[in-house]
This record gives structure tokens, C-alpha cells and sequence, in this order.
């Protein structure tokens, strides 16, 4: 019966014609012959207008009340049977509308192109640059690791391009949602036509950073970017050939794009120069002597502004057809942007964005100034339409910004963790099952240490964060767990245990000093743990795990890093210059491996009966002790690795510094064969590395900086 079901579905048997589908991740319908609508359903063609909207039943719109249906929804948008209304109830951050079933909140999943899913922050941690709204239902957002999100009023979704994996896309603008451009570093320009993402390239072609982009509508567009970089787009040019230079006529960087109330396009560079462009080509229009930096310009109630730093390094408004006259401080140093915003005639602003703070000058000289709390990274990506602004920026942050409110600044509606991104990093992760899960770190900079808490809910995957006050320590560094239990390693030399989810604590700091890294122990063995700058264990022989003393492991005057142990004859270190010591229960037992550090340390048990250990160290090293011996590989002398794990099967893995600065992750399939590099594309750090295996297979997860935990599936 199942091969049966499976053939049929192989072999292109209809799929039932009664049931509503939801449209595919990229626009298409599984069932032949329907069309995505902008409900995000499969409709027939008839059901859809010529503009797009959907009709009621294939005949001619009728509209029809939704009252009901909207106080039933929880979130999101209802067909009138014409058209879409929103019934203005937003999900709690990080949740997002429509994820499992219609109008109804749930934990969004975001997934990259290589498979690596998003669990925190959520709905994706990469930071965006830049953010375009054509309406309610149609918002795009870029940003590093050629990242592209879309969020259509409701729910966000990855959409995947063809930009090389470390492109940096960093502005983003379209004149309609059928045609949007982003641009970003290694001369990288995108186009959407409404249904997928194409690179287009330059001729001659260009490897500089675009930082800006200008969509002039019928197919033209403007990029400009570092150097006095500009070309510009004709749609009568070949298909994805279709940007030519244009000579600005300097090698000051391009700092915006705009149309003036004219519709002449203007360009403004970074030392306070506009250009014009005229019949005969870009013309010098005007200097903004008065700024010492420009960063912005448009038009403001027909006149034309420029905002940037004045000679004091404070923010500036400058109203330049009024005489170049200076706004004044109106501003704190804004460290992200500014956005002219000229919504109609009369009523028009300015807004200023930076750290923790925003600024909004109404049209008639007042303003207004905020703080975004919790939010202390700078933010990015602003842009506005229908009174609304999008800001993005560090770690994933977006919101929207509503200019009607009497109050905007309880108008901030989140749309991405509610997490605190002021330097928390993850630096370990550890557990017995996917549903006793824990990440660990915190704000080497202060703020205190940080656990996260994974809970597999009805609506999705949320990672609880715990913080506490642990003397004078900033993070935890290292965790392992037990079947019931779990400790938590941090710097001033303490610990914490955690026993049903309730923790204790242990200080340590009268004995022994330094930073514990790293640990192992069961109750029936003894615990040991590593701290820095020292050649002996902190060891417990005790089952509790509280009366500690120093042993020595056999190597003097050489920093170790790491423990990892099968059993109690079964325990193994690692550290400085390749040092290893193994016990076996009576003695240790020391050696060397190579001459790099090793500072990471896992094994497991085979099937077999043999132990396999997995270290990872400095300059690309990596050690492996099992059945074949112990081997020693360097896979790249320019990468950093941090973390090693192996899994049940005896899969091995490392995480690290990639040589780009981003993440690196690689894999050995079984022991002997060659370490491969798993494709990651995130410019995060990797700092943890931990997996399960589940009925389908092993599921990995990674955790590193800002916050990140990715999973992948079999």
C-alpha cells in the first residue's frame, strides 16, 4: 500500500482537487494548473484579477464581511472576497503569522540553502542592511551572507540567490514587487522579477562594493558604491548584461541615490557632493560645505535635504534650496543613518537611526527621540511607505516603525527575537536528548553569564534564556550534561550545576584561579575540569562533585585545555603544544601530537567496543585517537578550530574560524577518510558543536556569535 501511495505521487497522480494548498517556498503550486495568489494559496487563473487580486469564486469581486473571521484569527490578514484586510493583531516575537495553519501564530523556521536551519535568534540572525516596502504584503530585507528575507505582512521567508556564499548585499529598492533590486560587495546585482532572483552582471564587469541602488521604474535602475562607483541599468540591453558605467566624475564614495521633486536623479557622495544627472551626463549640482560628512538626501515637502555629522561630530539636518542653511545639533552621532522621508506634500520628516535610539523631526520642526531598550547594536535597513518605516540591522533585528501614532514610540513592533544583542556570544553546547538541550555563554563585556534552554512547544522550537549573577563572573565557556544534569563551566573559576532545570553554584575561587574551559565527569566515576593557564585537573572524586583538589596529569609547564572520558580507566587531556595524557585508571600516561594547541576534546564509544576521540586545535589541526591510532591532520594552516564532537556512529566533527573570518565546519565520515568541509555561509563564528542521533539519522547543531544555534537534518 505505502509503495503503492509513493508511485502514485512519483508518477504524477492528481493530487485531490477539494483541499486548499499552500503555495511552495518559491512561488509555485503543486497542483497542476493553479497559480500562487497574494494570499499565498493556489488559486485556478480564474480566481485571480488582472491586478492580481483574488476574486470570489471566479466571478466578479464581491466584497463580504469579515468581522467574525477576524476576531476568530489570531494574526495576520482575511480575504473580503476582493481584497486583503488586515485584522491588526500581531504575534509575540519571534512568532509569526500563518507558520502552521492560517491566521494562527507559531515559531518561524528558516532554513539556508545549505540546510542549516535558524533556531536562534529567530526569524534569522544574520544582520541586514537594508530594507524596501512596497506594501503591506510585499517587504524585502538584505544583508551579510547574501541574505534575502522577505516578509509578506505575516511571516518571513529566506529567499535563495545566485550571489557568491560571502556577498554582503547592503541596500535594497524596487519600483513594484514584480521588480526590486539589491546590490552588495564583489559587485554583486540582483534583480526580482516577481518570481526568482537573477545576477546580473556589469560590463565591464566590476568586483567593487555596491552600496546603494536606485530603481527609476520600466526596467532602469542606478548602483552606486565605493570609489565614485556608478552604473546604470537599461532594460533595451542584452538579458543579464544589462549595466553599463556611468562617469560620475570623482572617486568620493556614493552614499545615496534619490530623485528629486522634479524627478531628476541626484547623487550624493560621501564629502558633501550632489551630482545631477542632465542630457549631457552627471553634472556637479552643489557642495554641502556646511557638513563634515554627508549621509543621506532627498526631498522633504519639495525641498531638497541633505543629513550627515557636522564639524562636532553631531548629527545634522541641512534644508539645502532653503540657502544651505544648517539645522542644527538636532542629534546625538547617529552611527547607522538617516532617511529623508517626504510621504506627501506638508507631510514630510526626517528620521535618524543609530545605537539604541532613534530620532524622527516632523515636518514642522519637532522632535521626537527614543530608545529602542535591549537593542544596543546599531540598526540599519530603514525605509518607508503608507506612514511605515522598516529598521533591520545587527543579529537580525527588524521591526516596523508607524509614523500615525501619536506615540511612535509605542509603536515599534517587533518582528525578530526579542533578545539581547549587545555581545552575547555562544561559546558551548551540550545534552542528552533534543529536549534536555542546552547552549551556554554570555557577554565577555559584562552582563553575566547566560544559559539557553531548548523546548520543543505545539507551536514550534523556542530557546528559553536563564541569567544570574555568579560573583564576578562575565560567561560560561564549557558544559557538559549528564542523564539529570548538566554543568556549566565559567571564567573567575566557577561552576554551575544544574539539577532539574534549577541551578547551584560553585566557587572555587579560593582554591584555584583562572578560567574552567572544559569538563567531564558522571557521579559513579568522579568529575574533572580544565581551567587555563594550568598543567593539572581540578578533580572531584567524589559522586556529588563537591570537595575538589589539583592533580597532575603527568605534563608539566604545559596549558591544558580540554578532558573527555569514556569511563573511569577511559579519560583523556589535551592541550598546549600538542600535549596529550591519557588514564587508565591507575596512571596517566603522556605524549604528543604534533606541536600545535589542541583545545577542543569529545569521544565516544564505537559499536565495537573501541574508543574514538576527536581534538581540534590551532592553525587547521586536528587529532584523532581510535582504532587506526593517533593520526594527526593539518587541514589548513589559516583557520582556527574551537570545538570537535563525534557522534554515536562515529562521525566525526569540528567547528571554527573560517579564513574569510566567518564560520568553518568540516566532517569526517568514518575514521581514516578525509576531513571535508560541510558548506556553512554565515559569518558567524563557530564555537559549539553538538548532534543526536535520531531515527532518520544525525541531527546537528552549531552555536558560535551573536546568538547563533543552527540545526541541521539528515
Amino acid at each position: 500500500m505505502l509503495f503503492t501511495f509513493l508511485s502514485l505521487l512519483v508518477f504524477g497522480c492528481p493530487l485531490p482537487t477539494n483541499v486548499r494548498y499552500r503555495c511552495e517556498t518559491d512561488g509555485t503550486c503543486a497542483l497542476q494548473g493553479q497559480v500562487c495568489g497574494p494570499d499565498r494559496f493556489c488559486h485556478p487563473p480564474s480566481d485571480l484579477q488582472d491586478d492580481g487580486g483574488l476574486m470570489l469564486d471566479g466571478g466578479p469581486c464581491v466584497r463580504r464581511d469579515v468581522t467574525a473571521e477576524c476576531a476568530a484569527a489570531e494574526c495576520g490578514f482575511v480575504n473580503d472576497g476582493c481584497d486583503f484586510v488586515d485584522c491588526a493583531r500581531d504575534c509575540p516575537a519571534p512568532q509569526e503569522c500563518g507558520i502552521e495553519r492560517p491566521n494562527r501564530c507559531a515559531f518561524p523556521r528558516l532554513c539556508t540553502a545549505e540546510g542549516w536551519c535558524w533556531e536562534n535568534p529567530l526569524p534569522q540572525g544574520h544582520t541586514l542592511n537594508a530594507g524596501w516596502r512596497a506594501d503591506t504584503r510585499h517587504a524585502w530585507f538584505v544583508g551579510e551572507a547574501r541574505t534575502i528575507l522577505f516578509w509578506d505582512g505575516e511571516r518571513s521567508a529566506l529567499q535563495h540567490n545566485p550571489a557568491p556564499p560571502i556577498t554582503n548585499l547592503f541596500d535594497v529598492q524596487g519600483s513594484s514587487p514584480t521588480e526590486v533590486y539589491a546590490v552588495g560587495s564583489q559587485g554583486v546585482i540582483l534583480h526580482f522579477d516577481g518570481t526568482q532572483w537573477e545576477r546580473e552582471q556589469t560590463n565591464p564587469i566590476s568586483t567593487a562594493s555596491f552600496r546603494k541602488v536606485l530603481a527609476l521604474g520600466d526596467g532602469g535602475a542606478l548602483a552606486g558604491g565605493t570609489g565614485g562607483l556608478l552604473f546604470s541599468r537599461r532594460a533595451q540591453l542584452e538579458p543579464n548584461i544589462r549595466w553599463g558605467p556611468e562617469n560620475l566624475g570623482t572617486t568620493d564614495d556614493v552614499r545615496d541615490l534619490f530623485l528629486d521633486r522634479d524627478g531628476r536623479a541626484l547623487v550624493l557622495t560621501r564629502r558633501n557632493q550632489l551630482f545631477v544627472r542632465g542630457t549631457q551626463g552627471w553634472e556637479p549640482y552643489l557642495n554641502v560645505g556646511i557638513l563634515s560628512e554627508s549621509y543621506a538626501a532627498g526631498t522633504l515637502n519639495g525641498e531638497l535635504v541633505v543629513a550627515g555629522t557636522g564639524p562636532n561630530g553631531v548629527s545634522v539636518v541641512t534644508l539645502v534650496d532653503a540657502g544651505l542653511e544648517d539645522g542644527g545639533s538636532l542629534w546625538n552621532p547617529i552611527d547607522a543613518g538617516f532617511l529623508i522621508v517626504d510621504l506627501a506634500p506638508g507631510d514630510g520628516g526626517v528620521f535618524l537611526i543609530g545605537q539604541n535610539q532613534y530620532g524622527w523631526l516632523d515636518p514642522d520642526g519637532g522632535v521626537l527621540r527614543g530608545t529602542i531598550n535591549g537593542f544596543n547594536q546599531q540598526m540599519t535597513g530603514i525605509s518607508h511607505q503608507d506612514h511605515t518605516l522598516l529598521l533591520a540591522g545587527y543579529a537580525g533585528f527588524m521591526a516596523t516603525f508607524n509614523l500615525d501614532s501619536t506615540n511612535p514610540m509605542t509603536a515599534l513592533t517587533l518582528r525578530s527575537s526579542p533578545f539581547q544583542r549587545s555581545g552575547s556570544n555562544f561559546n558551548a553546547v551540550c545534552g542528552t536528548s533534543p529536549t534536555s538541550f542546552f547552549a551556554v555563554g554570555g557577554n565577555e563585556t559584562g552582563g553575566g553569564p547566560r544559559w539557553y534552554e531548548r523546548n520543543e512547544l505545539a507551536n514550534g522550537i523556542e530557546w528559553r534564556m536563564r541569567e544570574f549573577s555568579l560573583g564576578g563572573t562575565n560567561a560560561f565557556h564549557g558544559c557538559f550534561a549528564e542523564s539529570d544534569r548538566a554543568w556549566f563551566l565559567g571564567d573567575d573559576s566557577k561552576f554551575t550545576l544544574l539539577v532539574s532545570s534549577q541551578p547551584s553554584y560553585n566557587d572555587f575561587t579560593g582554591n584555584f584561579g583562572g578560567v574552567y574551559v572544559s569538563g567531564w565527569g558522571a557521579r559513579n566515576v568522579g568529575y574533572y575540569f580544565v581551567r587555563t593557564q594550568s598543567d593539572q585537573l581540578t578533580v572531584s572524586d567524589s559522586g556529588v562533585g563537591n570537595s575538589f583538589e589539583a592533580r597532575s596529569v603527568g605534563i608539566n609547564n604545559a596549558n591544558l585545555r580540554a578532558v573527555w572520558g569514556l569511563s573511569g580507566d577511559a579519560i583523556v587531556t589535551v592541550g598546549q603544544n600538542g600535549n596529550v595524557s591519557r588514564y587508565d585508571g591507575v596512571n596517566w600516561t603522556p605524549s604528543t601530537l604534533g606541536t600545535e594547541d589542541l583545545n577542543s576534546l569529545h569521544g565516544v564509544r564505537l559499536q565495537s567496543g573501541a574508543p574514538r576521540y576527536v581534538a581540534s586545535g590551532a592553525n587547521g589541526t586536528i587529532a584523532t585517537l581510535d582504532e587506526l591510532g593517533d593520526v594527526v591532520s593539518n587541514v589548513d594552516p589559516n583557520v582556527q578550530l574551537h570545538e570537535a564532537f563525534v557522534t554515536p556512529t562515529g562521525v566525526g566533527w569540528v567547528g571554527g574560524l573560517a579564513v574569510d573570518g566567518g564560520g568553518l565546519v568540516l566532517r569526517q565520515a568514518t575514521p581514516g577518510a578525509p576531513w571535508v568541509e560541510v558548506p556553512l555561509s554565515s559569518p558567524r563564528e563557530v564555537n559549539g558543536i553538538f548532534g543526536f542521533t535520531t531515527a532518520t539519522g544525525e541531527t546537528m547543531w552549531l552555536v558560535g556569535h551573536r546568538g547563533m544555534i543552527l540545526r541541521k537534518d539528515p
